[in-house]
């Protein structure tokens, strides 16, 4: 699939009130500036920008989209010239070296994501305003993944949005959010569907000099149904959407579709380490081991999955030698006894309410039960088990099954560089695995990191098991024939094309 970004037409077919689905409705996450799960992440991408992005079909190529330009002083010390002339959506203000330097400091605020330096990558920050459109990042100490902060998404540092309306609505921005983006947000009829309107003065262009964005609106609509999902699409009722792996047989007859895959993303268990079962490791190990992935993916997933196996194959820092945990009923015995409970143990587990995620997670249940391992499964929208295990202080679920374990698909970082507590209070500052990230965020020589990289996913999957992974898989979309221009999102945290990039879609 290329990206109409990186091999535009000649011309474009402008036009296009297009209608694509999310699974589940964001309700509360519209600010780029606070935690959410990450399908909400490409249409925050609609109407906001950040410092770079990445080319979904290159991901070694940044683009400018703030910025026009950056000097590198010194490792971890930055120098930005802003873009003139950006507007804001609501006409409050164009974007300034002051106006980045609120937003940052607002980023870095008690509540926001990057809430305590969070996960390292914000530690001694120091912005400085040059003049009205040069501004300076400095970090100390200097770290390899700092770069990476500047992304425009994932685990991007520079998103800006309205001054303005955030002091007019507070806690409720997300309710109107106001950004820089190629779409601005229109309404919002809650457990139904949003509505984006193109951005008239939107400043970028495709590579052949085409205006940003292609299509006049975009609806995003509220199904969470799989199967109600399918008919809508054939119907013509909606224009593109995520669909099952069990589906894809059946639409890639219909003559009126075309099926793609989308980039990789590894399900697994996001464990809350602060409070038993799983703040002892043994339950952890017990986990990692309890699980026939193979036949997981044999039996519900449609030849889109396999087994994960740490850094995916087509990952910079894929190694080759690395022995993922496995299936072993020996293994779960051994670490039941060690964890106290050579009977076996109970957790909860949220998990998106339908779908194959849902699937999957019945299976591995079934799996479990004979070990000694009892799982309840909880059906929870993703926004409900994101606050309630990476938000809440103290978390109040055991886990949550879903995409988030990182691929490496970053050729800069490998996603273990900024491994700390930071500001989710589910996750553990483990020792061992402090000492190895900080010599992997501290070495600039790419041979010696990427053993150093090596090691720590050793000690992040094989030791440690802090997030089981479980299968990399392809998401597979569907887009109605009377449309073209099928992109992926590709984010900075090595987790890309696990969402559509709908700033790309057009009338076919």
């Amino acid at each position: 699939t290329q990206s109409a970004v990186a091999t535009p037409a000649a011309t474009v077919k402008y036009g296009g009130d297009a209608r694509v689905v999310w699974e589940t409705e964001p309700v509360g996450v519209m600010d780029p500036h606070r935690v959410a799960s990450g399908f909400v992440t490409p249409i925050r991408y609609l109407m906001y920008n950040g410092f770079y992005r990445r080319d979904w079909d290159d991901i070694t190529v940044w683009t400018p989209e703030i910025v026009e330009s950056r000097e590198d002083v010194e490792p971890g010390i930055f120098v930005f010239k802003i873009r003139p002339g950006i507007p804001l959506h609501d006409l409050s203000e164009t974007v300034s070296s002051e106006l980045v330097k609120w937003n940052v400091d607002r980023q870095t605020a008690p509540g926001f994501l990057y809430d305590g330096g969070f996960s390292g990558a914000t530690e001694g920050l120091v912005v400085e305003t040059i003049d009205d459109l040069t501004i300076k990042f400095s970090f100390s100490p200097a770290k390899v993944q700092n770069v990476d902060n500047f992304l425009a998404l994932g685990s991007g540092l520079t998103n800006i949005i309205s001054r303005a309306q955030s002091e007019k609505l507070g806690e409720d921005f997300s309710r109107e959010p106001v950004g820089t983006g190629p779409f601005k947000f229109d309404s919002w009829d809650v457990g139904t569907s949003m509505t984006l309107k193109k951005w008239d003065q939107y400043f970028l262009k495709d590579r052949a000099g085409n205006d940003f964005p292609y299509l006049n609106s975009i609806k995003l609509i509220n199904l969470p149904e799989a199967a109600v999902r399918v008919l809508s699409i054939q119907s013509g009722e909606i224009d593109q959407t995520k669909i099952e792996p069990r589906d894809v047989p059946t639409l890639k007859d219909d003559p009126n579709v075309n099926v793609s895959l989308g980039g990789g993303e590894i399900l697994c268990f996001w464990l809350n380490h602060t409070a038993p079962p799983f703040d002892n490791v043994h339950y952890r190990q017990a986990i990692a081991h309890a699980v026939d992935r193979q036949a997981l993916a044999d039996a519900l997933w449609f030849g889109t999955a396999v087994p994960a196996s740490g850094y995916a194959s087509t990952s910079p820092w894929h190694n080759p030698n690395y022995q993922p945990p496995t299936y072993d009923p020996e293994r779960v015995k051994q670490e039941l006894a060690a964890a106290g409970t050579p009977s076996g143990f109970k957790f909860g587990c949220a998990v998106l309410p339908s779908g194959a995620r849902r699937q999957t997670m019945e299976l591995m249940q079934a799996q479990m039960k004979p070990l000694g391992i009892d799982m309840e499964i909880l059906p929870m929208e993703s926004v409900d088990y994101v606050e309630r295990l990476l938000r809440r202080n103290p978390p109040d679920i055991d886990a949550f099954f879903a995409s988030g374990a990182n691929r490496g698909d970053s050729p800069s970082v490998s996603g273990f560089e900024g491994w700390r507590k930071g500001s989710i209070p589910s996750f553990v500052d483990y020792p061992e695995l402090i000492a190895v990230t900080d010599k992997v965020t501290a070495t600039w020589d790419l041979e010696e990191r990427k053993q150093l990289i090596w090691e720590a996913q050793d000690v992040f999957h094989t030791q440690l098991a802090i997030r089981p992974q479980i299968l990399d898989a392809l998401r597979p979309f569907a887009m109605r024939k009377e449309y073209t221009g099928e992109t992926f999102f590709l984010s900075g945290t090595g987790r890309s094309g696990n969402d559509p990039d709908w700033r790309h879609m057009q009338l076919a």
